[in-house]
């Protein structure tokens, strides 16, 4: 490992690992300061080998999916009951929040729905997989925006998976089954007490329509030139913050 030439010893370069940066900050109440090293670096730098290869790969919604539930509406006695689910008639009147309205609610593709998904994919991928092969990140990430509050077209947004050596044909098998028994089942168990999206697993369960797409577009890399791409487009960032007191005075 060394220095890299001309620069500060806290920025170090070795030729089988990402660039790193290593920086110590005077403790300060009011304005702590924080190196930030970058989404990209802080998800694909656990699963980085330079002698590797890679797969990137996307997945969001099926609109054929969106359409089919919208098709639907729920009815259940209260929040730990099933949902008993039927075809929407001319006369209905549904409302989109499960939970709040059990009388006539309206099934939809939403970003909690998604986020069951997709907490299943990234789960199973990482557990089969191993956590040194499999990584995934959002396009467009949120913090501190509630499901509720997200964009409906968010469930269009492509989920970012990274794949190292031979893991394709098992996470293509991974989305295109999700709509088997066994992951039905095991979908539903999380929904447990609530039951919140039970009623749209369902109904996508036994129509069989898939409720994700992987994206044409791939991106193969091999180590060394994923290196390369990380150390130059991803920036460290320091950050910081004045948490002390505010005065209006000149």
């Amino acid at each position: 490992m060394k220095t890299i030439e001309g620069a500060m010893k806290e920025v170090t370069d070795s030729p089988d690992k990402l660039l790193d940066v290593q920086l110590e900050f005077r403790h300060d109440f009011n304005t702590p300061t924080s190196l930030d090293k970058g989404d990209i670096r802080d998800v694909l730098g656990p699963i980085f080998d330079v002698k590797s290869n890679y797969l990137f790969v996307t997945t969001s919604a099926n609109p054929a999916a969106a359409e089919e539930l919208l098709k639907y509406v729920g009815i259940r006695k209260n929040m730990s009951s099933p949902w008993q689910l039927r075809r929407k008639t001319p006369t209905d009147r549904p409302a989109y929040v499960a939970g709040a309205h059990d009388a006539c609610n309206g099934l939809a593709f939403d970003a909690s729905l998604i986020d069951v998904y997709l907490g299943y994919v990234i789960t199973t991928a990482t557990k089969k997989l191993g956590k040194n092969n499999y990584a995934s990140y959002p396009l467009i990430g949120t913090r501190g925006v509630h499901s509720l509050e997200r964009l409906a077209s968010s469930i269009y947004w492509p989920t970012m998976h990274v794949l190292r050596d031979g893991s394709e044909d098992m996470f293509t098998h991974l989305i295109e089954h999700l709509n088997d028994a066994r992951t039905f089942t095991a979908l539903k168990q999380r929904e447990v007490p609530q039951h919140y999206q039970t009623g749209e697993l369902t109904v996508l369960y036994e129509s069989g329509v898939s409720p994700l797409l992987i994206g044409k577009r791939k991106l193969r890399l091999h180590g060394q030139d994923l290196k390369n791409a990380i150390d130059f487009l991803v920036p460290f960032m320091i950050n910081s913050e004045w948490r002390g007191p505010v005065s209006y005075e000149d």
